[in-house]
Parts: C-alpha cells; sequence; structure tokens
C-alpha cells in the first residue's frame, strides 16, 4: 500500500527540536510519507546564544515545485510553517495545486508568548491572513489566533467562553481551526478547535510539557 503523502514546507534547524525536525518523525510514526521542503536552514532555532546562520531557500523551493510538477507528483496534504517572506506566500498557494482534493494545512508561524517574532513584519502577518483563507485547516497558536482577528494579542490565559468566542470567530473569517496550547485560567490546557461546517467548537485537553 502506498503512503499518503504530505508536502511539509517549513524551516529546517539543524541543531533544536522544532519545525520539520519534530514534523518529519511524527508524520513518518503515523505511516505518512513526509516530504520536505525547507523554507530557509538555520543552524539553530531563535533562543540560542550567537549568530544563527541562515540559508534562504526560496528558489530551492521554486525549482523544486517546478520538478514535482514535471513528475506529476499529487500530495495527500500540503502543510506550511514558517515563512521568511511575501513570495514564499506566494510559493504555497502554487503548492496548494498540487493537492487536488487533498488537505491544505496552514500553521501561521508568526508569534508566541504575546510578540510578534523579530522576523515579522506587517506585509508578512498580512500575508499570512490572505494565505489563512486559502487554507482548509489552520493551526495558530494563542498569540497568533488574536493577531488574525486583529486583537491585542498579549492576553495569554483564558475562560473556556473567551476561547470559545475566539476560535468560532477565527473559523468564520478563515477555516477549520485548532488552536494550540490554549491555556485557561483554571491551570488547564487543550487544543481548542472549531468545525467550521457543523459549526461547532471542541476541546482536546493535553498535558503541557514546559520544555
Amino acid at each position: 500500500m502506498t503512503p499518503k503523502k504530505a508536502l511539509c514546507i517549513h524551516s529546517f534547524t539543524t541543531i533544536g527540536r522544532s519545525s520539520t525536525a519534530v514534523i518529519a518523525p511524527a508524520l513518518a510514526a503515523k505511516g505518512i510519507q513526509p516530504v520536505m521542503l525547507p523554507t530557509v536552514v538555520l543552524s539553530t532555532h531563535y533562543g540560542f546564544t550567537g549568530p544563527i546562520a541562515k540559508q534562504d531557500m526560496t528558489q530551492f523551493c521554486k525549482d523544486a515545485l517546478v520538478h514535482y510538477k514535471q513528475m506529476g507528483v499529487k500530495f495527500d496534504c500540503v502543510f506550511s510553517g514558517f515563512l521568511s517572506s511575501k513570495e514564499q506566500m506566494d510559493i504555497i498557494k502554487d503548492a496548494y495545486t498540487l493537492t487536488g482534493e487533498g488537505l491544505k494545512l496552514c500553521d501561521p508561524v508568526m508569534a508566541d508568548h504575546g510578540k510578534l517574532y523579530s522576523s515579522i513584519t506587517d506585509e508578512l502577518v498580512e500575508g499570512f491572513k490572505e494565505l489563512c483563507r486559502h487554507a482548509d485547516l489552520i493551526t495558530p497558536n494563542p498569540t497568533e489566533a488574536l493577531i488574525l482577528l486583529g486583537r491585542d494579542c498579549t492576553q495569554e490565559t483564558f475562560t473556556q467562553e473567551e476561547a470559545s468566542e475566539i476560535v468560532s470567530n477565527l473559523g468564520e473569517m478563515y477555516a477549520d481551526v485548532i488552536i494550540t496550547g490554549t491555556k485557561f485560567v483554571d491551570g488547564s490546557v487543550a487544543c481548542t478547535g472549531y468545525d467550521k461546517k457543523k459549526k461547532e467548537v471542541f476541546f482536546i485537553p493535553l498535558n503541557y510539557l514546559p520544555v
């Protein structure tokens, strides 16, 4: 049986448990073939000391998509994460043409803990909003969810009522949603989701690992 293929367009860090370093083994463990297309190669992810070595891969991504089309490759899912330019967002929309009826998943990687990442400009924020409108499923964290709604993004804990209102508004504006790592005022943590077709909010409880 041929495994399903997921095109994962994201950053690649040579040291650090983030982005493709965790995506690839997680998908492989589920029997899905991860096809990694790095938007940028980093010596480490942000948070390590010292200047980070960085190599932009925009042209490689373009060339790879041309090759995939020549081969007639189709993907069951196109998943995007960290993007460093508006040009790379256009690459994602191009990659969506290789899914057919497959899943288009956008993780709008741009902020956390109440603030934007240093590399994210206003142009990229608007670009992520546009990209989320083309997706079937978006997976922002709570900070990113508030940014997508154009709200103050500094709130870090929520009541279930607040989380339900945020995720339902986000779903109606964009696509199906799973807000990752929602911290509630009672100390619990869950993924907060919204099924746009059913117009239903749901919660997936999880154990928070502070690492």
